[in-house]
């Protein structure tokens, strides 16, 4: 089986705005269907690895047939190695760290992202991901399906942005093909200015610690605020979940229900009160989690300036770990499922979509994508739910009927952010 190098990212080649020197950490995360068995743990490496994942050192997960799997990424398996981009004369270091492989045994067709990073003021994360056609086992281009950080330290010219592959194409904030697909690679690449440095009498000055600098003086480099990242996620989708195949929660285990304050988006800014349901409904959560948010922090940090949309999925995640607030996307086939979040104290922020007559009681007729908040089940088993379209809690705290949602949420992907507490 073969596979395309993992190049590093000698960004130091560009030419770059503000006159500055970059700084990559690459994050490689692997999900890949390779038959070959694995080798030993600590074969893995970075220096003269092989094109074929399955050589560097990976062990497989079996991942059962179905519609939707989350895969969480081993964060502790962590090797790292520094090198030295040459034309920077030593000093632009690149760090790789490369993870476990999750090895994935079913075909899919939709790759969902999600991460918790640590970006420093001054720094920018990009995220990509690449997939494998499981047809003939050729790789796409890395792909970029998210960034966060200081938007002006990245151009089309310092990291081109590919979203298209063939066979497939990144929609938004993931990657959704039109073959099967059986591998994906996900990374995180950070870029650091050098405005953190501060050049005096020969010394470079970082957080109070002084080096010499200048060839063979033999220093050591102070320790250098990157990019860190805290959580990695990828859901896998085989496709759509037929509407027949939903498990219906056990009448005898209802009700349950989540305190979750209720906040309506349209008391928010005119100007971007229709367009906010998503952070709106992060809000509510972060609140019940007992993190006092405000419904426009939420949805200034949120904003996706490049699609601009405050509803990039993996976004919302992000700024509710800006909050300090762990999450991840996570696609529902299940109700059984969803009972289980509901028992563990965690509401659920939903991504629906409506055409008219398919949701009764909500405040509008159709919507091709609006965010609300489940909370949990009444005594009949249908939805309590916040939605932020309405005006107020009145209307807000409402009851929807299960089967609808089975048709508005969980037949179209259901997608939910899934909070857990500090």
């Amino acid at each position: 089986m073969a596979g395309p190098r993992y190049p590093l990212p000698m960004l130091g080649a560009r030419r770059r705005p503000f006159d500055c020197r970059w700084f990559a950490c690459l994050l490689s995360v692997l999900a890949t269907g390779c038959e070959s068995p694995p080798n030993s743990a600590g074969a893995a490496g970075v220096a003269g690895a092989g094109n074929d994942p399955s050589e560097r050192g990976f062990a497989p997960v079996p991942v059962p047939r179905d519609h939707h799997r989350l895969v969480r990424l081993d964060l502790e398996r962590v090797e790292r190695s520094t090198l030295r981009s040459a034309d920077t004369a030593g000093t632009a270091r690149v760090s790789l760290e490369t993870f476990e492989a999750i090895v994935v045994e079913s075909p899919f067709r939709e790759v969902l992202p999600s991460w918790n990073l640590d970006v420093p003021d001054g720094a920018h994360a990009l995220v990509e991901l690449r997939v494998r056609r499981e047809s003939d086992e050729l790789w796409s281009p890395w792909l970029s399906v998210g960034e966060w950080g200081d938007e002006r330290l990245v151009t089309d010219a310092v990291r081109p942005r590919v979203t298209e592959f063939d066979g497939g194409r990144v929609a938004t904030d993931m990657v959704r093909a039109d073959v099967d697909l059986d591998a994906a690679q996900m990374r995180v690449i950070g870029l650091m200015r050098e405005d953190g440095l501060m050049r005096e009498d020969g010394l470079l000055r970082e957080d109070g610690l002084l080096r010499e600098d200048g060839p063979g003086s033999g220093a050591v480099d102070p320790p250098r605020a990157t990019v860190a990242v805290r959580r990695a996620t990828l859901c896998l989708s085989v496709g759509r979940v037929p509407v027949a195949a939903v498990a219906r929660p056990r009448i005898a285990s209802l009700p349950i229900e989540l305190d979750v304050p209720f906040h309506s988006q349209r008391a928010e800014d005119p100007g971007i009160a229709g367009r906010i349901c998503s952070p709106t409904s992060v809000a509510m959560v972060l609140q019940f989690h007992g993190v006092e948010a405000a419904v426009d922090d939420v949805a200034r940090r949120a904003y996706d300036p490049r699609h601009d949309i405050y509803g990039n999925w993996p976004r919302n995640v992000q700024t509710a770990w800006t909050y300090g607030v762990a999450g991840h996307l996570e696609r529902f086939d299940d109700w059984s499922a969803v009972r289980s979040c509901f028992e563990r104290g965690l509401p659920l922020v939903v991504s629906i979509g409506v055409e008219p007559g398919q949701l009764t009681g909500a405040p509008y007729s159709r919507t091709t994508g609006h965010l609300i908040v489940l909370r949990g089940f009444d005594a009949a088993g249908d939805l309590l739910v916040n939605d932020p379209a309405a005006i107020d809690g009145e209307r807000g705290r409402a009851v929807y009927a299960r089967a609808e949602l089975e048709q508005v949420w969980l037949a179209r992907g259901g997608t939910a952010y899934v909070f857990e507490p500090r």
